[in-house]
Order: structure tokens, then C-alpha cells, then sequence
């Protein structure tokens, strides 16, 4: 699945015909998974993943209106958020998966993209880009909704990022929701760049303000 990032995406189900109407839900179902880690030998073999049942069925509500035209849809597997990791009394992980799934028309999937000056960057350490979106029940309060790392580029100054497969806002449900970015490019802990109430429109490229800001 690591292939598929940065807007890549993979047929997962082959195009079908479905009769005229309304669907409500889209489930997916795991069997097995595993983890390879960069740093395994080619002769190791991969880490196991925990599942939490024989098979893992995920539900999604996401209303489809099916009539003479095709629907192309984005399951976007957030692994940022879809991974438990846990320790034994020895300092051993281990990895249980716990999907989150992030579903939306490709027609109308929004982006945030930005630009970082390679300056900012601390000796080999990635920028961290956490996106937010908020609680309409509660003014003011976010929620994590997806994070990436985003590594100095070698070729490119500024080194560009972009965030893919966001959901508009007025698509979220129930609405009306904002996201915030957060992004953290050295290791002080300093916030270097913050930008709330992002009202993100359908098929919108959402550009963010220089990074660091002056």
C-alpha cells in the first residue's frame, strides 16, 4: 500500500455495472497484513500485522446516486492514523490494524499543497504536516484528520508537498466543517506555521503561505 501515495491511487475494484439508485455503504474487508520495514534484510520476513477479527470488515456510509453515468470513488486508506503500535515489557512493538478510511468522488477530491525552504530544515529531519478538521458541535475544536512527513528535497528549493484525497467542506457530514494545518519543520517544538478555518472547495489545489512564515 506504501506504493500508492503523494496521489497515486490502484484499481481495487474492477469497473461494474450496478443497477439504477441510491447506496449507502462501502465495505472493505482485510484478510492479512504485513509490515517491511526499510531497514530488513531482503531475507527477513515481513512483521505480522494484527487483525482484530478473522476478517476485518470495514463500514463507510458514503451515498452513491447510481443513474446512467459512472462514479469514480477514492478510498483513501489513511496508514498515518490506521496503525496501533504497542510495546511488550521488553521494549518489543507490535502492530495491530485499526483502519480509517477517508472516501470521496475523484471529481470533487480537494488538495492542500505548500512549499517549505529547504533552509528551514534541521540536519536529516522531515517536516511533519498534521491536518485538522473541525467540530461543528463545538466551535473552535479540531480533530487530527490525516498527517504526512514531508523530507528535504534534494532536487527542489523550496521542497514542495501536497496533501491529497481531501474531502470538500460542504461534502463532510454533518457540515459546515473548517481544516487547520499544522506544521513543525525542525525539532524545537516550535509551531512554525499554522492556518485555520480552510474552507476547501470541489477539485480546489488550496495553497498555503510561505513556510516558515517571516
Amino acid at each position: 500500500m506504501l506504493q500508492f501515495h503523494s496521489g497515486d491511487t490502484t484499481e481495487l475494484v474492477p469497473p461494474v455495472l450496478l443497477e439504477s439508485g441510491k447506496y449507502t455503504q462501502i465495505r472493505l474487508v482485510i484478510e492479512s497484513a504485513t509490515i517491511r520495514f526499510d531497514s530488513d534484510l531482503p531475507e527477513a520476513p515481513p512483521t505480522p500485522v494484527e487483525i482484530p477479527s478473522e476478517h476485518l470488515k470495514t463500514d463507510k456510509n458514503f451515498i452513491v446516486e447510481v443513474d446512467q453515468s459512472a462514479a469514480d470513488i477514492v478510498i483513501d486508506f489513511d496508514l498515518s492514523r490506521s496503525l496501533v503500535v504497542t510495546y511488550d515489557g521488553s521494549g518489543t512493538p507490535s502492530y495491530k490494524l485499526k483502519p480509517v478510511l477517508h472516501i470521496v468522488y475523484a471529481s470533487e477530491a480537494a488538495t492542500i499543497s505548500g512549499e517549505i525552504d529547504n533552509d528551514s530544515f534541521e540536519d536529516e529531519l522531515n517536516a511533519r504536516v498534521t491536518v485538522f478538521v473541525s467540530n461543528p458541535e463545538s466551535p473552535g475544536v479540531y480533530e487530527e484528520y490525516t498527517k504526512v512527513e514531508v523530507p528535504k528535497s534534494d532536487t527542489e528549493d523550496p521542497t514542495p508537498f501536497s496533501i491529497f484525497w481531501l474531502v470538500p467542506n460542504k461534502v463532510l457530514d454533518p457540515s459546515p466543517h473548517y481544516y487547520k494545518v499544522e506544521i513543525y519543520v525542525d525539532a524545537d517544538g516550535t509551531l512554525d506555521y499554522s492556518e485555520e478555518n480552510i474552507d476547501l472547495e470541489e477539485g480546489e489545489d488550496y495553497p498555503l503561505g510561505p513556510i516558515p512564515q517571516p
